[in-house]
C-alpha cells in the first residue's frame, strides 16, 4: 500500500516502456457493498459476501482491529475476493487512463496483454485451424519448449455457439458440458508427462483466473480412476483440496447462473474455506487430447536473454503512395521494405541453423483508432465484407465492420528474393515464412529456422490491406546469430 495513494505503473505499450501515474481511487457501486467475513478469529485473510445494500461510511482501521462485520464499498470493475490484492485494480486503472476510459477496456487479446506486462515476444496458435500442428505431435513439443524456457502460457476457450454473442440473451455467461467457461482465458501453469500402470500421460495444469473452474472430465477432481496414489504423489495433487467452489459470488451478476448449462455454484462451504491453501482456486489438470478438444487458442509469450539472442528493431509507416497494399497489387513495390543479412558462420561453429523470431506491432494511436472507427461507421452501408490471405487474394466474405475492430488488416512476409526490394508480383516459392493471412490485430509474429549460409540475404515485407490504408508499425527481430537489419530504398 502507498500512504500517498499514488502509484506508477510500468507497461510496455506501442513498442516501448511507459510509466503511467495513477491514484488509488476506484469506481464503486452505490447500491451494493461487500460484507466483511473472517474465516476464523485469528485469520488474516478476509472473505467478502456481496450484499444488495449501500456501503457504510467507515473510518480506516488496522486489519487486526477490524473484528466487526462491516459493509464496505464494492468496486465496479476488477476486484480481489480477499480484499488484500490491489495490483490488478491498479493495472486496470492504468490501462483505462492510457486508453481514455474504462469502457475502452472491454474485450482484448491474451497475447497482447502478455506483451504489455512483460515486453516479451508473443505467439498465438489456432488449435482448430492448424491441423498439422496438432496431428503431427508438434503441439506437445511446442508446449514443452515453452515450459523449458519458463515462458508464459495461456489458453482460450471457444465462444458459445450463439449468433453474434458468446452469452445468452439475458447476458448470462455459460459453460460447456465439462465445466469450461465459453469465450474465456485460462492460464497454463504446468506442462508435464508421466507414466503409470495405465500408460503414458501428457498433462497440462490450467487455472481459471476467476477461480470458479469446475472441470469434470478426465483428470478432474472427481476422477478417482486416474488419480492413483502414484499420480497424486508425482504431481503433488490432493483431490480433496481441489477447486474451491462458490467463487462465483465475486463475479459480475450476469455470470452467476445459466439456464441451459451448468450453474456456477453460489455457496462457499466451510470445508472449502479451510482447504483454500491446499490447491489454488480454479486450478485443474487436463489431458492434451481434452485440451485440444475443449480449447481453441494457445498463447505463448517468451523473454529473450540478451546474452544469448541478438535483437534489432526498426520503425516504419505506410503513408501516401507507400501504402501500396498487399504484394499482389501493382503499387506494392512502394511499401516499406527491409533487408535482413546474417553474419557468416565461423568454420569451427557446429551450429548450421539460424533460429529467427520476428514480430510486427501496429503503432496506431488511440486518436487514430477513434477516427478510423468513425470513418467505418460512416461507410458501413457501402462496405463489402471480405478477407484476404497473405498475398492479398480475396477469400470468403467474413469481414464485419463493428466497434471491436480497432486495427487495420496487417501482414508480414519474410522473402527470399536476394535481399532486394519486391518490384513485381510475388510468387509462393519466394515466401520463406509469414504471419499468415491478413489480420486486424495489434501484433503478429512468426518463427522460423533458416540454414546458415554465407551468401543469403532476406527481405522483410510488411503490408496493410486494402491498398491506401495508412498506419505506423514496429518490427522486432530476434536471432540466434548476429545480423544486420536495414531499410531498403523504394521509389514512389
Amino acid at each position: 500500500m502507498n500512504d500517498h495513494g499514488l502509484y506508477r505503473i510500468r507497461l510496455f505499450l506501442d513498442g516501448k516502456w511507459c510509466n503511467i501515474l495513477i491514484d488509488d481511487r476506484f469506481p464503486c457501486h452505490l447500491d451494493r457493498s461487500l460484507k466483511v467475513i473472517k474465516t476464523a478469529s485469528k485469520a488474516k485473510t478476509k472473505w467478502y459476501e456481496v450484499i444488495e445494500r449501500p456501503p457504510e461510511q467507515i473510518e480506516p482501521k488496522r486489519p487486526d482491529e477490524d473484528d466487526d462485520v462491516r459493509f464496505i464499498p464494492f468496486p465496479q470493475y476488477c476486484r480481489s475476493k480477499s480484499g488484500s490484492v490491489l495490483w490488478a485494480m491498479l493495472i486496470e486503472k492504468a490501462y483505462a487512463k492510457y486508453l481514455g476510459c474504462y469502457e475502452a477496456l472491454e474485450g482484448g487479446h491474451v497475447h497482447t496483454a502478455l506483451v504489455d506486462l512483460t515486453g516479451g515476444f508473443s505467439q498465438i496458435y489456432s488449435l482448430r485451424d492448424d491441423v498439422e500442428l496438432v496431428a503431427s505431435g508438434a503441439l506437445w513439443n511446442k508446449l514443452k519448449e515453452y515450459a523449458n524456457k519458463n515462458a508464459l502460457l495461456a489458453a482460450g476457450s471457444p465462444a458459445r455457439d450463439v449468433e453474434g454473442n458468446e452469452t445468452e440473451e439475458d447476458g448470462v455467461m455459460s459453460m460447456d458440458e465439462n465445466g469450461i467457461i465459453h469465450g474465456h482465458a485460462y492460464a497454463i501453469v504446468k506442462v508435464t508427462e508421466e507414466h503409470d500402470y495405465s500408460g503414458h500421460h501428457q498433462l497440462l495444469q490450467l487455472r481459471d483466473p476467476w477461480g470458479v473452474a469446475q472441470w469434470s472430465g478426465a483428470w478432474s477432481r472427481y476422477d478417482n480412476k486416474r488419480w492413483t496414489r502414484r499420480m497424486q504423489k508425482r504431481l503433488n495433487y490432493r483431490p480433496e483440496g481441489g477447486d474451491i467452489q462458490g467463487s462465483s459470488r465475486f463475479l459480475p451478476p450476469w455470470s452467476r447462473k445459466n439456464r441451459n448449462s451448468r450453474d456456477l455454484d453460489n455457496g462457499v462451504s466451510e470445508k472449502a474455506k479451510e482447504e483454500q491453501d491446499n490447491n489454488e482456486e480454479g486450478t485443474f489438470w487436463i489431458s492434451l487430447n481434452d485440451f485440444v478438444r475443449h480449447f481453441k487458442w494457445l498463447y505463448g509469450c517468451q523473454l529473450f536473454n540478451k546474452d544469448e539472442w541478438i535483437h534489432h528493431s526498426v520503425e516504419g509507416a505506410w503513408i501516401g503512395q507507400t501504402a501500396g497494399g498487399p504484394p499482389n497489387q501493382a503499387d506494392a513495390r512502394f511499401n516499406p521494405q527491409f533487408t535482413l543479412k546474417f553474419e557468416p558462420a565461423a568454420k569451427s561453429s557446429g551450429n548450421n541453423n539460424i533460429l529467427l523470431f520476428i514480430s510486427i506491432t501496429n503503432l496506431t494511436s488511440t486518436e487514430e483508432i477513434v477516427m478510423r472507427e468513425r470513418r467505418l461507421e460512416e461507410s458501413e452501408n457501402d462496405s463489402t465484407n471480405s478477407s484476404e490471405d497473405g498475398f492479398g487474394n480475396e477469400k470468403q466474405a467474413i469481414k464485419q465492420i463493428n466497434y471491436n475492430r480497432t486495427y487495420p488488416f496487417m501482414s508480414l512476409l519474410l522473402l527470399d528474393i536476394g535481399g532486394k526490394a519486391l518490384d513485381s508480383h510475388l510468387v509462393a516459392s519466394q515466401v520463406v515464412a509469414s504471419t499468415g493471412k491478413f489480420k486486424d490485430t495489434r501484433e503478429l509474429s512468426l518463427e522460423t529456422k533458416l540454414p546458415r549460409t554465407t551468401d543469403k540475404t532476406y527481405t522483410l515485407f510488411p503490408s496493410l490491406y486494402p491498398k491506401g490504408e495508412e498506419g505506423r508499425f514496429l518490427i522486432n527481430v530476434y536471432s540466434s546469430v548476429p545480423f544486420n537489419l536495414q531499410r531498403l530504398t523504394t521509389h514512389p
